[in-house]
């Protein structure tokens, strides 16, 4: 008896498993995913933290918005036009609020009480360098960003700025030949490149001691380093959006993998420390961001070779 009765459910289960519908079955599991999302975006506007913030609703369901505009080139252009709408606080996203007020900065980033400093969004932080080290735009632990701060900041001091006048107007002046020159032709000239161009020999100037010479006439291969550096930040700034959606990021950097952005960065890279090295090398006294933190070098106080690699990188990025 138990094993006809066993065999007659196993009959029946195949029955029944042989006729489910299967259409019916992602009808449900679609409206329940849409439900969900309903709810969740219900959610966003009415109940979550951030709700009273004031910006558009649908800025703040989902993402897809600011992605949106950041794919297409004009986010910071959107965001400008939103503060003019709402004021100086708009809600740009689920969990991301925008300030144009120059009192937030302290509140914000300022370090009170004992509070600990903000620690950088997710989408900010790029993934790991070969060497482990991180430059001073990226670096996540406080310590070490207060001691590489501290280090870098000698270059930017009042005195620092008034000493590097000189190189800065010689690159100005350089400029003012260059578009003098396409006027003296009648050529038109790209102000903006020209602009990315001369501040990319001012700071690679302060940073490695020398000439990168982005603005002479002989620079294609150099005009190439710009725009591998170019496509590298688009690169970082892509990835870091689609951290937002389910990590995408990962299967967009695959893609990226098997493109041409590990090459890219491999000869940025290789470039950089051939700058860095020959700066090293330099033993006279120069008014730049590096001359202070030579003198640390490799010191409790100071900073390695790599971070100072890392961060000679960011002031270019930064540029």
């Amino acid at each position: 008896m138990p094993s006809s009765i066993s065999a007659a459910l196993r009959q029946t289960g195949h029955v029944q498993l042989g006729h489910i519908d299967y259409q019916a079955t992602l009808k449900i599991v679609a409206l329940l995913i849409v439900i969900y999302w309903c709810l969740v975006w219900i959610y966003r506007i009415t109940l979550h933290p951030l709700a009273h913030y004031p910006g558009p609703k649908l800025w703040a369901t989902t993402c897809l918005v600011q992605t949106f505009y950041a794919l297409r080139g004009e986010f910071a252009f959107k965001v400008a036009d939103l503060h003019t709408k709402y004021g100086p606080v708009v809600r740009l996203g689920p969990s991301a609020v925008s300030y144009i007020d120059e009192k937030a900065w302290e509140d914000i980033h300022g370090r009170h009480d004992g509070r600990k400093q903000l620690k950088k969004a997710k989408e900010f932080v790029p993934t790991s360098p070969p060497n482990g080290a991180q430059g001073l735009v990226f670096v996540k632990d406080d310590n070490a960003h207060g001691r590489l701060r501290r280090n870098f900041s000698h270059g930017f001091s009042d005195k620092a700025l008034r000493d590097q006048e000189d190189i800065i107007g010689g690159y100005f002046e350089k400029l003012v030949a260059r578009i003098r020159r396409s006027s003296d032709d009648h050529e038109p000239i790209n102000m903006m490149r020209w602009y990315q161009l001369t501040t990319f020999d001012i700071v690679g100037d302060l940073t490695y001691g020398e000439d990168i010479g982005c603005m002479n006439d002989d620079a294609h291969d150099l005009h190439k380093w710009t725009e591998n550096l170019y496509y590298i930040v688009k690169a970082m700034f892509l990835l870091g959006f689609m951290r937002d959606f389910f990590r995408l990021d990962k299967l967009l950097l695959i893609v990226m993998t098997s493109d041409k952005l590990p090459l890219k960065k491999n000869k940025h890279r290789l470039m950089l420390i051939e700058k860095l090295n020959r700066r090293l090398e330099r033993k006279e006294p120069r008014s730049d961001f590096m001359e202070h933190v030579i003198r640390n070098l490799n010191t409790p106080t100071g900073i390695t070779y790599d971070e100072m690699l890392m961060t000679s990188s960011n002031l270019l990025m930064a540029e």
